[in-house]
């Protein structure tokens, strides 16, 4: 199923649906290339054919011409559009080592995301990323802010929240050491398993101010970038 994001609020949706599932907002379908590909090869075999004499050429080649063009040119519409518009960004890896340890930590992130409206002052350009880190002791699942963020919590550190992975909701618990930019997840083992196994992830979060707060992460190449820092941290 092709999938695009709505330009309102972020959410991903299928691309048939003719408006945003949680928004409400119209999605713009725009004009068909090929509908138009179609209406100026007809006209300008028409055009050809009215202009050059029957004698002169064989005007089932110039059909036949025309056709082996507009094929190429749709087969070339599909590839760009396959790299601009419908190609998801996908998680990275990276590595670090402790200066002072000389241990090595590897780390498979999503792409950066932002919240789907806009927080108030200080957190107008908070942004997030969803992650796994592990070293050859251990491995763990976080979210983290380029702010550290304002929660409600149930009792000192312990955050509740929700995750829709793909159409499946989930409670789940979240730890955030006073003041800390990442909220750790309580069980990693199955939180990363779901970060595999995915194709998005939707958290909702109670903002102190802004009450129920929403991030879709993209989760398009979590398993290869969390195989990869694994087989750094434990091969």
């Amino acid at each position: 199923m092709l999938l695009v994001k709505c330009k309102k609020c972020g959410e991903t949706i299928s691309a048939k649906v003719k408006s945003c599932s949680k928004c409400g907002a119209k999605i713009s379908k725009g004009t068909s290339f090929f509908k138009w590909s179609g209406l100026i090869v007809i006209v300008i075999v028409i055009y050809i054919l009215s202009q050059v004499p029957i004698s002169g050429v064989n005007k089932l080649d110039v059909v036949a011409t025309l056709s082996s063009f507009i094929n190429a040119s749709k087969v070339a519409y599909i590839e760009l559009r396959d790299k601009t518009i419908y190609k998801k960004p996908a998680w990275n890896t990276s590595t670090s080592r402790d200066l002072m340890t000389g241990r090595w930590s590897a780390y498979a992130t999503s792409p950066i995301t932002k919240s789907n409206k806009r927080l108030s002052f200080p957190y107008s350009d908070v942004e997030a990323w969803i992650g796994v880190g592990c070293n050859a002791e251990s491995k763990w699942s976080y979210i983290a802010f380029n702010t550290a963020p304002t929660l409600q919590k149930t009792r000192t550190g312990v955050i509740k929240a929700s995750v829709k992975w793909d159409d499946n909701i989930e409670d789940i618990t979240l730890i955030q050491n006073s003041g800390a930019k990442f909220l750790h997840f309580q069980n990693d083992s199955k939180i990363i398993t779901k970060l595999k196994s995915s194709e998005t992830a939707l958290l909702e979060l109670q903002w102190s101010a802004e009450q129920r707060v929403y991030f879709n992460f993209t989760l398009n190449g979590a398993f290869k970038a969390i195989t990869k820092a694994y087989q750094k941290c434990f091969d």
